[in-house]
């Protein structure tokens, strides 16, 4: 009897960007947990906004530390039924303040980065899953749908008309241009947001009070290097929760401090108790909208030894810090 089961689902990535022909794109995912050994499948799925997603199969045996592959399948992806085209918009993110009553305005340059005639619609969602977010019955795009000419610009007004009652927390809307014909042809629905572009409106609620909170959902380390040394290069992914009620822009540390074990391992390398070591997350430029989740890299060029740490986390949004961790843990090569 063939038994399966799901190890771990992890994410590969995401944006938006181009991949021009000729080039290639490398997505990485890291899983830090001791697989037992076993045959297993990894499989790949990438969403490129195409007819069919893409999808990469590789089956693989653990054996101990030793890890082999089987067998690959690649799975081709679809043809466009129509032209490719390139819409961008002059700002990425546009940000105001609200009040009750009161209306807003902004201008956005649409750009039809290619050789054909692009109509493309202008649509209000709300991208944040807090409901108290949620702001789009109250945003008008005018005109609603434009004709843009090859290598030609259309000037758009996004226009946020507040209620005379807001429920208190900042708001997001996002903004989609989607191209619903090119040169004539109706684009698919399937290909409408991979050819299209999109604003995101951060609006600053004047009333109420702003509540910044996160939520610590996962840390995994590893501990990175040759085998045959005694110290390596660590490595975080820490994993969080924006529970709070206006978006983040987080950073992080993590202070890592020696602690003497009772029975040293066998083979540990003698470390003074008190050592530390600091990790510090990679520049993030990405908003995390409340009720969504956050992911942040940290790493070290110093090296340590596997054993017993205490831990500090920080969780800071511009400095400030929201979210804070201890704990003993273990450190072993490998995770």
């Amino acid at each position: 009897m063939l038994w399966e089961k799901r190890v771990i689902e992890s994410p590969l990535g995401s944006g938006r960007g181009r991949v021009l022909p000729g080039f290639s794109l490398d997505f990485v995912t890291l899983y830090t947990g001791n697989l037992p050994p076993g045959d297993y499948a990894a499989l790949a799925v990438i969403d490129y906004g195409g007819v069919h997603r893409a999808e990469a199969k590789t089956i693989f045996h653990v054996e101990g530390k030793e890890v082999a592959e089987r067998k690959r399948e690649i799975q081709d992806v679809g043809i466009a039924a129509v032209n490719p085209v390139f819409l961008s918009v002059s700002k990425e993110i546009l940000e105001g303040k609200i009040s009750p009553g009161a209306n807003r305005s902004f201008t956005v340059a649409l750009y039809n980065d290619s050789s054909h005639t692009v109509v493309a619609r202008g649509i209000a969602v709300d991208p944040a899953e807090t409901e108290s977010t949620h702001f789009s019955s109250f945003v008008e795009v005018a005109p609603e749908k434009v004709e843009i000419a090859p290598y030609k610009t259309k000037t758009v007004r996004i226009t946020v008309k507040s209620p005379d009652s807001v429920s208190e927390g900042d708001k997001y809307v996002r903004v989609d241009f989607l191209p619903e014909s090119v040169d004539g042809k109706p684009v698919p629905e399937e290909l409408r947001r991979a050819f299209g572009a999109s604003t995101l409106l951060v609006l600053e609620n004047v009333k109420g009070v702003k509540i910044l909170k996160a939520d610590l959902t996962g840390i995994e380390f590893v501990l990175e290097g040759p085998p045959q040394k005694a110290a390596f290069r660590p490595r975080a992914v820490v994993r969080f929760r924006n529970t709070g009620s206006t978006h983040l822009q987080p950073s992080c540390t993590i202070t890592l401090v020696r602690v003497q074990e009772e029975t040293p391992e066998e083979g540990a390398v003698a470390v003074k108790p008190g050592s530390s070591l600091t990790l510090v997350s990679k520049e993030n430029p990405d908003l995390v909208l409340p009720g969504g989740e956050g992911m942040l890299v940290l790493e070290s060029q110093n090296t340590l030894e596997p054993g017993k740490y205490t831990l500090m986390l920080v969780i800071a949004h511009q400095g400030k810090e929201i979210l804070r961790k201890e704990e003993t843990l273990k450190l072993h090569l490998g995770g």
